[in-house]
């Protein structure tokens, strides 16, 4: 999604299967928004071991060594990862859930250019690449797909 404060912005397209997107006839001058977004696939790829694993990672035995980890196992989007998020992801796997809890999307699209200072507590973080007085085409603007409970 690109946004912007002109008349016909928000643009949106989908991307293809490898996620290149282009999006042409951007003005220059003009401060813009740049995410990504999916709700698709709430289930897949979660099992009973990524609750074993965000288990692990609660009592310590087994940390995750990651932010994207982190990002994965913060099912109910509240910046900290406890005994609700196996609960939410019991219910998933369970099949008497269709959504996650607190609007928290099946997909999180973090730029890939993103540094985190902690990457045990990688919040606040923004899943938006800023481009305020756009002037220049941009190439390789990524973004790391990370699949919330896997």
């Amino acid at each position: 999604i690109l946004e912007s404060n002109q008349p016909e912005y928000p643009k949106s397209l989908e991307s293809g299967p490898t996620g290149m997107f282009q999006f042409s006839n951007v003005k220059k001058s003009f401060d813009y928004q740049l995410s990504a977004v999916s709700n698709a696939d709430l289930d897949k790829g979660i099992s009973t071991l990524d609750i074993v694993l965000i288990q692990r990672h609660i009592l310590g035995v087994q940390p995750f060594n990651n932010p994207y980890m982190v990002f994965a196992g913060d099912i109910d989007a509240n910046e900290k990862i406890n005994s609700l998020d196996l609960v939410s992801l019991r219910k998933v796997i369970l099949g008497t859930v269709t959504e996650f809890p607190n609007q928290q999307r099946s997909w999180k699209f973090i730029p890939a250019s993103l540094s985190f200072t902690d990457p045990n507590h990688p919040w606040p973080m923004s899943e938006k690449m800023l481009y305020p007085n756009f002037q220049q085409n941009r190439n390789n603007q990524n973004f790391v797909a990370v699949k919330i409970g896997d």
